[in-house]
Order: structure tokens, then sequence, then C-alpha cells
């Protein structure tokens, strides 16, 4: 499993909210499908490991991942819809399976998610990896940092590592506690695995997926430097680009807010 960890629609954008997104274009994994073909949107059955999360004393992370679920709902209004299973047995189709915890039963020490459907998973469910906590590589406490990791489970890659991005990462900054897996999370895409929104090639500073520059850092130090002062929202909302362009991926018109207005 990889550690990673799009304007045009029914509605017009301003020429200052023109911004991008990058997609997956590895074709291990894609957009997913629509539960049966005269659905309205696509449906993502998810099952919630809250078993394993009980096992590991962990009290607060499904609260979070559900209300992360609900807000993704909410601000993809109608195009792509997350619906909770009661079980992860006889679910018939593919699904995604939400877990702190591997195959094997290990805890994970860091979030992860693979960037879209996994076409090969043949119904047997796919992990996405949330582990609560405030450490380096822990997400399950931050809704906003749940979020980004549901938006790559739609092929949404993260902002901060596009090829071109204007950011400056200090990889020597990163916390000790990350040392092996840390550089992967900040190196950059291969422009051929990714697709850029092709509408508008900038930067969005917005996006569900850009975390601050003090993630996963060592105290006292910032991974990286926005330019121009730029901030990091905090708010656990899907950026106006962010919906336009999932609702692009996957063939909706839908009117997307910005939150950030």
């Amino acid at each position: 499993m990889t550690r990673e960890h799009l304007c045009i629609f029914a509605f017009v954008l301003t020429a200052s909210l023109c911004r991008a997104a990058v997609f997956n274009s590895d074709a291990r994994y894609n957009t997913w499908q629509k539960l049966f073909p005269t659905d309205p949107y696509t449906r993502i059955p998810v099952y919630i490991d809250t078993a394993a999360y009980a096992a590991s004393g962990d009290t607060t992370t499904v609260t979070n991942i559900n209300n992360a679920l609900l807000q993704m709902n909410t601000d993809l209004n109608g195009c792509i819809q997350f619906i909770v299973l009661p079980s992860s047995t006889n679910v018939g189709r593919d699904f995604m399976w939400i877990s702190n915890a591997y195959n094997n039963g290990t805890v994970s020490t860091t979030c992860a998610t693979v960037p879209g459907h996994e076409m090969s998973q043949a119904g047997r469910g796919q992990k996405l990896l949330i582990v609560g906590g405030t450490g380096a590589g822990k997400c399950g406490s931050s809704q906003r940092q749940i979020m980004g990791k549901l938006a790559n489970t739609l092929t949404l890659r993260n902002e901060y590592q596009r090829p071109d991005r204007p950011i400056a990462v200090t990889i020597n900054n990163i916390d000790p506690s990350l040392s092996g897996v840390g550089a992967g999370m900040y190196s950059q895409y291969s422009s051929a695995i990714i697709q850029v929104y092709p509408f508008n090639p900038t930067y969005d500073f917005n996006s569900i997926t850009q975390i601050s520059p003090q993630t996963n850092a060592a105290a006292g130090q910032t991974m990286f430097t926005n330019p121009g002062g730029q901030a990091t929202p905090t708010q656990a909302r899907l950026s106006a680009i962010d919906c336009a362009a999932l609702a692009w991926k996957y063939g909706c018109s839908i009117a997307c807010q910005d939150p950030f207005g």
C-alpha cells in the first residue's frame, strides 16, 4: 500500500477562483463506478472497523470519520455519496474498509490510502488506514485530514506533491518518528501517474488535500513554506475546485460551494 498519503460546470467560476488539481492516472486505480447503471450519482459503500478502534482504546476517531463522511457527502452535493455499511460480510461488491489496522491486525503507525478505487479488489474491500492520535503521520484527530484521505480514494491526489508545486519543502525537518517513510509523504509525483485538471493548471492552496506546513514536522519546525505567506485553511471543507474537479472526473453537473470565498 502506498502512503499517499479538478473550471466549467453547472456554475461559472470567476477567474480569481480558477485553480487546478491533480488526479491519479495509475491504471491500477480508477474512479468508483455507480452501483447500478441507472443511479443518478455514485454511491460508495464504506465499512468502518469499529472493533479495531475499540481494541486499541481509540474512542474518538470513529466519530471524526463519520463526521468527515457526512461533510464529504454535503460538499459533493449529490455527485458522490459515501454509504456506511453495518457489516463487512456479504457486501457483494467493491467497498471501502476504514480501519487503523492492516489485514493481519497490526495497528498502522500512519494514515495511508491508495489513489482511487483499487481495480483488483474483487469485493474484498480496500483499506483506508485512519490512525487516531496527534503524532506525526496520524490523522484521526483531524476531520480535515480524514477528508483529505477520502478525497485521495476518489482519485484526487495531494496538491502538495504535484510535480509543479510552488511550495519549498525541507524534508530534513520531518519528525524523526517518520524515519524511513516520511520522505515518501512529500516526494513529488511523477508526471506519468497523474492527470492535471485540464481547465487551469494553477496550484490550489485551499484544496482539502493541502496540509499545514507544521504537519509531520519535528518540534518547532515546518515542512514547507508557502509563497507569499499564503495561509493553509483549517476548515474541514472541500475547496470549490476540489468539488468542481471531482464532479468533472465523475461526470456530474452540480453547484459547488466556495467555503473560503
